[in-house]
């Protein structure tokens, strides 16, 4: 029997909707948002979180995207908008650690947010806040700052 060279091999995926038991949070204000993952303070790695909402801002779902090390995490567009394009988000943020206790922003910080903030734009899923988490409650919002 010999191989057909025209047989084609199909991929299929499922989604899986799990349907929160109580209207989600609504997320309007970058402090709303840093009080929700202010757990993250207390990890010894950098984790990187996609917050889905839909269109008026409510939580839809949430996804640890990256887990790093204690300085860095990597990142891509791709793994970050994977995810809210199955959950239908209207938009998302985006909320990582500094386990160094530091909120300033690294270059590398810089150069993903605005990345992020293109692919989102071409792909009508706002980026509407790139949220860093630190101890005592502190966050740096890139809008507050104007980053984004």
């Amino acid at each position: 029997m010999t191989d057909n060279p025209h047989r084609h091999t199909f991929y299929r995926f499922e989604v899986i909707r799990h349907t929160l038991h109580e209207p989600g949070q609504i997320m309007n204000h970058p402090a709303d948002i840093s009080a929700q993952f202010n757990f993250l303070y207390s990890y010894d790695r950098e984790h990187m979180v996609r917050l889905d909402m839909n269109g008026a801002h409510e939580t839809i779902g949430y996804e640890t995207v990256s887990i790093g090390t204690d300085n860095m995490t990597v990142v891509s567009p791709k793994e970050i908008f994977r995810g809210a394009l199955l959950t239908g988000a209207n938009c998302i943020a985006l909320v990582h650690n500094h386990p160094s206790g530091q909120t300033k922003p690294s270059q590398e910080d810089i150069a993903i947010a605005k990345q992020l903030k293109q692919a989102g734009d071409l792909l009508s899923i706002p980026v509407l806040d790139f949220i860093i988490i630190s101890r005592n409650s502190d966050f740096y919002s890139f809008v507050e700052n104007s980053m984004l």
